[in-house]
């Protein structure tokens, strides 16, 4: 999918918090291109972080990321572009290709939703990732038919956190349509809450979304399966996934984020009303102009037309 500037409005209210420090290393799985017009790019890097790129100079993920203050970049991908090292996201990939290192940033911008494996995907972007580090998801969640293998769904993330005891940052969704920033507290990424999705179809038809998620690994362990949460209190295998609460209550969620959902909240509890109104204005719209139209068919429409014609042919006053 890219880095679009979603994901650079993103990363900077990141940085704002304190997430994204200076001189941090930063792995990709997928050797990403960064979308959008270079001069825009160009310009939004210079408000947001005050880089100084050239709006003529091709902008890729590694310089994106040195103007950011990463120290070092690296990505993986079978394609081997942009010097992406090599590797199978389907295999494990300390075991397969002896891959140790750590990283204070690793980010999942479309990737997984192509490979078959998602266990080992997931638990590969786990072991990459550094204690305190981030790991970021931008994903399809709805619509992008045959785009790929999978589309998620937030309660998939929901529960990853809460088995590896992961701090849930910010879950948000974007849709293709969603580039009123006076809606959203970060442009086009809405904050995610339940019945969001629900609201956006009724409000725009079914668009094509991206989820984007961002946790921080707080803590040293084994990387765990999580099982959907839902179904914990009649599960049986309960020594397997003892280590996941059956309530969630241990989630450890960013109150920044709280903070944005209850805006959030606030702002789209008025939509559905708004687009009832609307319909129903419509509707009233839609009614005149038919009333409108039977009426001229009539005879004493057209007598009312050639009168007026006539008056305005002798010179008399129309009105």
């Amino acid at each position: 999918m890219g880095i679009g500037i979603p994901t650079l409005y993103l990363y900077h209210r990141l940085q704002q918090k304190g997430y994204i420090k200076g001189n941090q290393r930063v792995i990709e799985l997928g050797s990403q291109d960064v979308s959008g017009e270079t001069a825009q790019l160009a310009s939004v890097l210079k408000n947001l972080f005050e880089c100084k790129i050239d709006s003529e100079t091709e902008i890729t993920a590694k310089n994106l990321y040195q103007s950011i203050g990463f120290e070092n970049y690296q990505c993986i991908d079978a394609d081997g572009l942009h010097d992406a090292l090599v590797f199978d996201l389907n295999q494990n990939i300390q075991k397969t290709y002896n891959f140790l290192e750590k990283f204070d940033l690793v980010t999942n911008h479309g990737t997984t939703e192509h490979c078959f494996n998602q266990y080992t995907c997931f638990l590969n972007i786990h072991n990459l990732c550094a204690i305190n580090g981030l790991m970021i998801h931008v994903l399809p969640v709805q619509g992008y038919v045959n785009h790929g293998l999978f589309n998620y769904n937030p309660s998939f993330f929901y529960n990853l956190a809460a088995a590896n005891n992961y701090k849930l940052i910010g879950v948000y969704l974007s849709t293709c349509k969603s580039h009123d920033p006076a809606l959203y507290s970060i442009p086009g990424l809405i904050p995610y809450r339940e019945g969001l999705v629900q609201s956006l179809i009724d409000f725009q038809g079914e668009p094509e979304m991206g989820l984007y998620v961002v946790l921080q690994k707080v803590k040293e362990q084994e990387f765990v399966m999580p099982y959907d949460g839902q179904y914990l209190n009649i599960n049986l295998l309960s020594d397997r996934y003892s280590l996941q609460e059956r309530d969630r209550s241990h989630l450890e969620i960013a109150p920044e984020f709280i903070k944005d959902v209850e805006q959030s909240t606030n702002r789209f509890e008025s939509i559905p009303r708004t687009s009832t109104e609307l319909d129903q204005l419509q509707a009233q719209l839609d009614r005149a102009h038919s009333e409108i139209e039977a009426m001229k068919t009539s005879k004493f429409w057209k007598l009312r037309t050639q009168w007026f014609k006539l008056k305005n042919t002798i010179g008399l006053p129309v009105n």
